[in-house]
């Protein structure tokens, strides 16, 4: 685990929105990332990130997107920080 190993940062991806059409719910993909980030709290501070957008900074999605309806799984992240 980087964070045993001292590196500074650890960077987790998924191409996958979560709250769209997918055989893995929202709870799973929080219990997932929970279950990623286990114990690094103890030794690091643990930001998560979320973006909607393409890396060209186009917009992906047609239509007004909120987060509205992930907050409560954001909530229940093992983090410290959560940006968007």
């Amino acid at each position: 685990m980087p964070a045993a190993r001292s590196c500074r940062s650890k960077s987790r991806r998924s191409t996958d929105h979560p709250l769209k059409k997918s055989p893995i719910t929202p709870a799973q993909y929080v219990e997932a990332f929970n279950r990623e980030v286990n114990g690094l709290r103890a030794k690091t501070e643990v930001w998560s990130h979320t973006c909607w957008g393409s890396p060209g900074a186009q917009r992906v999605e047609h239509g007004q997107l909120s987060y509205r309806d992930s907050l409560p799984y954001y909530d229940q992240l093992d983090i410290d920080v959560l940006t968007v």
